[in-house]
């Protein structure tokens, strides 16, 4: 999901760095794309990291730390490091007044949840930086969620590759209608995602009569 929000952005993929915060196992499986070029964890080499390797090594010693063929940085290290997409991942308030000058990505995706604190939606705008909220960009386990609930309710099991398919269809579907409400009234992501929500709260109130 995130690397094709990444291209709806910039209408470029090769060469694109990532920082990705990884402290979580959640974060290593769920979230990091294998065929994303130059990928930036914890300060390793263009070439990348075995994902697999660095899930095992954290089972095993219940850290990435120390992780073969890789840097051990600091999280502020991490979070400033000169790249084009910053993807928080595994705690909240990681972005805080004290440390948004030192970001240099000029994309920011929020995995974690609430991982900016404290922070004006629009003076993070007016830095240059397009944040995608959590809101959106954590919406697909809630997707994930409902297709386990579909699957029990008709005693089904749905092939995976199928799943994952219909799961990025919706997510771009719902970036694409967040970025258009967010075009049409000249605000952020976060913004156009509530005003979205809102109307669609108050269209169904509404077909309910409840309005």
């Amino acid at each position: 999901f995130a690397t094709r929000l990444l291209a709806a952005f910039s209408q470029r993929y090769e060469g694109v760095t990532i920082s990705l915060d990884i402290t979580n196992r959640a974060s290593l499986r769920d979230q990091l794309d294998n065929n994303v070029p130059d990928l930036v964890i914890m300060g390793q080499p263009p070439e990348g990291l075995d994902v697999k390797a660095v899930i095992k090594h954290k089972d095993e010693t219940k850290s990435v730390i120390d992780f073969e063929d890789a840097k051990n940085i600091t999280n502020e290290d991490l979070l400033s490091m000169d790249v084009d997409v910053l993807v928080p991942s595994a705690m909240n308030c990681a972005i805080q007044k004290e440390n948004i000058n030192n970001l240099k990505a000029k994309i920011l995706i929020e995995l974690a949840n609430g991982p900016i604190c404290g922070l004006d939606e629009e003076a993070i705008a007016e830095k240059g930086i397009v944040v995608v909220p959590d809101v959106l960009a954590n919406a697909g386990g809630v997707v994930g969620s409902y297709f386990e609930w579909r699957n029990d309710k008709e005693n089904i099991k749905e092939d995976e590759e199928k799943e994952v398919a219909e799961l990025k269809e919706i997510m771009l579907k719902a970036y694409k209608n967040v970025k258009e409400i967010a075009d049409k009234y000249q605000t952020t992501l976060r913004h156009g995602a509530y005003i979205l929500a809102v109307k669609r709260i108050l269209e169904a109130e509404k077909e309910r009569e409840n309005i």
